[in-house]
């Protein structure tokens, strides 16, 4: 079992699907692990997957692993808490259901699906359920907070013959 220390991320300002993770220069020569590798990430509540960033070399012997605050509330980990970490192959997944936190049944949003596929495929997203990942909207700054409710076969990363669904909440 590898640990590290939650940290806030450098980039809580540009939140992205990229689901990046900083982690400790000397932790990551150490145990083998490069920049675009994907690792899961667990704590006693719950795993996503993450994306390694580039090192920041004032990270040096720090022990700790830079999260987002959309990936520290996935996993429901605290900062300064520790978490688990190990490889992960995360192969092509088929299918992914996202969630939106706003509801955008009434909006017009032409090929949304389509659109936040393509931002997914751009930035090799890693998908695992419970997941939260922060997507524009197609040629736009703005963009909302979607929630991975479902991924098939299991998690991985998105790719070009990835299905990507909105799950709408109907009836309400």
């Amino acid at each position: 079992m590898i640990e590290l220390t939650v940290a806030p991320s450098l980039r809580e300002y540009a939140a992205s699907s990229a689901s990046l993770a900083g982690i400790d220069p000397a932790f990551m020569h150490q145990h083998g692990i490069q920049p675009g590798d994907v690792l899961r990430i667990a704590t006693f509540h719950r795993e996503i997957l993450v994306r390694v960033d580039k090192p920041n070399e004032e990270d040096r012997g720090s022990g700790e692993i830079r999260l987002d605050r959309f990936q520290r509330q996935a996993l429901a980990a605290r900062l300064y808490s520790t978490i688990e970490l190990s490889p992960e192959k995360a192969p092509p997944v088929k299918k992914v259901r996202l969630q939106p936190a706003v509801d955008l049944g009434s909006t017009s949003a032409h090929h949304l699906e389509e659109h936040l596929k393509e931002e997914m495929l751009e930035q090799r997203s890693p998908v695992a359920k419970g997941a939260l990942l922060f997507l524009h909207f197609h040629h736009s700054v703005a963009g909302t907070l979607f929630q991975v409710v479902e991924v098939q076969p299991a998690a991985g990363v998105v790719d070009a013959d990835t299905g990507v669904a909105r799950h709408t909440l109907r009836g309400l």
